[in-house]
């Protein structure tokens, strides 16, 4: 089977301006080497209503 590569998800999450994209990914922290949850706001439902405005798919 062929390996898929996933640089990150997208998740609503409830935020003060309103319901917003976020970009969730994991990165290695440089401390400990540990693998780590990061996120990005990229911006609201009600300017990118379907989840394929904001990944292009």
């Amino acid at each position: 089977m062929a390996q898929r590569n996933q640089r990150g998800w997208l998740k609503k999450e409830i935020r003060t301006q309103g319901e917003t994209w976020v970009l969730f990914f994991r990165r290695t922290r440089k401390s400990d080497g540990k693998r780590v949850e990061s996120k990005i706001p990229i911006g609201l439902v009600r300017d990118f209503p379907e989840k394929s405005h904001v990944d292009g798919g």
